[in-house]
């Protein structure tokens, strides 16, 4: 059956409840020009993904081999190092690699490589044509996506500008296999199949906008995830819908690169 919650004011926030977006403040620094040294560089992924696991190896040569400047490098080695004090960061979904005791963004699986070399390819098409919505997206999805599922789960009303900048980020980069939907959490016998209507203003999406109802994790507060929406990317192949794992790669990788602010 349809739950559609009829008010219109901000939800309130429920004692207890937690996200990650909660700690999370949007970059507010000025984004840099279109620069010509990196604009056209479809393949940013590769060479600062390798550049990033031969340097935790110790190899000195990389960044004279992979053409990473010094500024670049800096940027980079910033963006790796664990918070200080330790507090909800995308350094949260940083592994270890071959024994290294450095942690990064961790890679698309062996299988899932041509895969995100589209992903990435269209992000910086889409980075030249709109960086900032580049910026809003890829720093919200690395410090908010929920690590187990890669949901970017949106408890109130106040984070629906760090869930719209998402849904356009998929839909401008246009590859066909790759979509966005809204996931609900089942509460009890009661769970929307449409998006609830502050949530349809929040988002500014049609009432007709289907959601996808999934089982709360925590069973035990289940009331908690009454009101709460999440914006989930997934690949579809044929009937085959899925988390898909390169865009959380390549997402996590653009942040420590930062993308939007490449100079």
């Amino acid at each position: 059956m349809n739950h559609i919650i009829e008010s219109e004011e901000r939800m309130p926030r429920r004692p207890g409840r937690r996200c990650r977006l909660d700690s999370f403040k949007a970059p507010s620094c000025p984004v840099n020009a279109s620069s010509t040294e990196y604009s056209d560089d479809l393949g940013w992924f590769e060479r600062y993904g390798g550049f990033i696991l031969r340097e935790i190896h110790g190899d000195e040569n990389c960044g004279t081999d992979l053409g990473v400047n010094e500024a670049m490098k800096q940027r980079i080695r910033e963006n790796l190092k664990p918070p200080s004090p330790p507090r909800t960061s995308p350094y949260d979904h940083f592994i270890s690699y071959s024994g290294s005791v450095q942690k990064i963004p961790p890679f698309p699986l062996e299988g899932d490589y041509e895969e995100a070399g589209s992903i990435s390819k269209a992000l910086m098409r889409e980075a030249k044509r709109d960086r900032s919505l580049v910026r809003k997206a890829v720093s919200a999805y690395a410090h908010g996506a929920r690590i187990s599922d890669k949901l970017l789960v949106l408890t109130t009303t106040d984070h629906a500008p760090f869930g719209r900048p998402l849904i356009d980020l998929v839909q401008h980069l246009d590859l066909e296999w790759l979509r966005w939907r809204l996931v609900a959490f089942k509460t009890g016998e009661v769970h929307p199949r449409f998006i609830p209507a502050i949530w349809r203003e929040a988002l500014r999406l049609p009432s007709n906008t289907r959601v996808h109802p999934v089982t709360a994790k925590n069973k035990a507060n289940s009331e908690n995830y009454a009101n709460q929406i999440a914006v989930e990317v997934i690949k579809q192949r044929g009937s085959l819908k899925e988390v898909s794992s390169s865009f959380y790669s390549v997402m996590l990788f653009a942040n420590v690169v930062e993308m939007w602010h490449l100079d």
